[in-house]
């Protein structure tokens, strides 16, 4: 079964100049395949992938603030104890 590529950011088509996914391949090298005119542009070794990531714009994800999850409940009622 083939591995899902992580989409590391996005840049313009040579061919179409819409903006389109970079992906990194399983072995680390960058490659860009436009969906909207087919082109494919992948790189073999570490010069063409310098290449391809020159023309990079990297998407960053905003952090989200943690959320707190163990709120303070209510406090258990005294009096009334089965064992004691």
């Amino acid at each position: 079964m083939a591995k899902t590529l992580d989409v590391i950011g996005s840049a313009k088509c040579l061919c179409c100049d819409e903006d389109t996914p970079v992906k990194q391949q399983s072995n680390g090298y960058a490659m860009i395949m436009c969906p909207w005119c087919g082109a494919k542009v992948q790189a073999f070794n570490a010069k063409s992938d310098a290449l391809i990531r020159r023309r990079l714009k990297v998407h960053l994800v905003a952090a989200t603030p943690p959320v707190n999850t163990l709120t303070p409940g209510p406090k258990p009622k005294t009096g009334f104890n089965l064992f004691g």
